[in-house]
């Protein structure tokens, strides 16, 4: 039984019925089609704008959005539709689903406001089994009628492709997010080993590794082994960041301008471990790939300074002994806290230009090269220098 409180419109599109005896008839029957032609298989070009547009053509159709202004004002969310040059606005019923042009998305109206259609519809399948979801969450797009254990959605079809595309006319960038317990993990085909990662650790933006070569933000690194799973931890067989490329011999490989090493809310340290004493523990400074100066313990463990003009050949400019942290200088093993392997210069000064003996120190030692008798080692007795020959001060 028809429950309309007004006899002359229908009760879900309100289209105007012919009254009996009514005139100009065609005019209520044009208007029930232009409303029927703004209504069915709606598609609208935005749902976002406020102001209607300047030159609309005849047939266009909008949402109004929350705000409306100028002829759209009172029409928050409402349908607006050009025709004969004039704004018809059309309020909708619960359920109306509209395509939005602009977003190349279906809208649902909740009786209230515009919501994504697909994300209305599929918010709800983790729950009882409908249409291949079941209990447990296992979402299935196939005609397959088995679940697998490895996991919850699966296409079970030839050839599966899943297309990420974002409109072009509109901000942002599409995303991929898998997490466990707010941590960001991997998408990975098991049989290639191609993983695809989100920020693997919480701090790296995007990881793409096959197992051997990997790239993170674009930049080839380089990785054998594994990459630790269920942790922020990752192990490398050769890494290269930068661009550089690893290899065997340099299995870490850094191109860039600096590099920096901070704290973490205390001290820090670089290790530097060898396997024996008759290893190497050691940084190398190159020029053109070939070294030039050397620093660290090299073939035993004492700590060496070394220097070579080409390469090949290093000379041990300076020597700690491990044992007592005596210094040799072109000398392997320092019998002294200071051991030279020839002879010492001091630096010469005049009798008016000797600094201060005070300030030196006692046992400071200086060349004087005009003393009287001419020129002599001094020393500082921590008030005068005095010569070396006879301890008499310079004068």
């Amino acid at each position: 039984m028809s429950t309309h409180t007004t006899p002359f419109i229908s009760q879900n599109l309100k289209l105007p019925y012919i009254a009996p005896a009514q005139a100009q008839k065609h005019v209520t029957v044009n208007e029930s089609l232009r409303i029927l032609d703004a209504v069915v298989q709606l598609s609208v070009f935005d749902k976002d704008l406020t102001t209607p547009p300047t030159a609309p053509s005849d047939g266009d159709r909008y949402i109004v959005a929350a705000g409306g202004t100028g002829d759209w004002a009172g029409a928050d969310f409402k349908i607006a539709a050009y025709q004969d040059g004039a704004w018809a606005i059309i309020a909708p019923s619960e359920g109306w689903v509209s395509y939005v042009v602009d977003e190349g998305i279906q809208y649902i109206f909740n009786g209230t406001s515009w919501i994504d259609y697909l994300g209305a519809v599929l918010g709800d399948l983790d729950a009882d089994t409908v249409d291949g979801i079941d209990s447990t969450g296992f979402f299935r797009l196939a005609s397959a009628s088995t679940q697998s254990a490895s996991g919850n959605l699966q296409i079970l079809k030839s050839n599966p492709t899943i297309d990420i595309v974002r409109n072009a006319a509109m901000a942002g960038a599409p995303t991929v997010q898998l997490r466990t317990n707010g941590r960001y993990d991997r998408i990975q085909n098991t049989s290639s080993g191609l993983s695809f990662g989100v920020n693997f650790s919480g701090t790296e933006k995007v990881v793409l590794w096959n197992g051997t070569d990997l790239k993170i933000n674009g930049q080839h690194t380089y990785h054998v082994g594994n990459i630790a799973t269920g942790t922020d931890n990752a192990r490398f067989g050769e890494l290269g960041v930068g661009g550089a490329t690893a290899d065997a011999t340099n299995v870490l490989a850094l191109n860039g301008s600096a590099a920096l090493f901070n704290n973490n809310g205390a001290g820090i340290q670089i290790k530097l471990n060898k396997n024996a004493t008759a290893d190497t523990a050691s940084f190398l400074f190159q020029n053109g790939f070939g070294g030039r100066a050397e620093i660290g313990l090299t073939g035993d463990d004492d700590f060496h300074f070394k220097v070579s003009p080409d390469g090949s050949t290093f000379y041990d400019a300076i020597i700690i002994d491990k044992d007592n942290g005596n210094v040799g200088i072109g000398i392997p093993t320092p019998s002294t806290k200071l051991h030279v392997d020839g002879p010492i210069r001091c630096k010469s000064y005049t009798v008016a230009t000797v600094p201060s003996a005070a300030s030196s120190g006692a046992g400071a030692s200086i060349y004087v090269s005009n003393e009287t008798g001419g020129g002599v080692l001094a020393f500082s007795d921590g008030t005068n220098w005095l010569r070396c020959t006879d301890r008499a001060v310079i004068s």
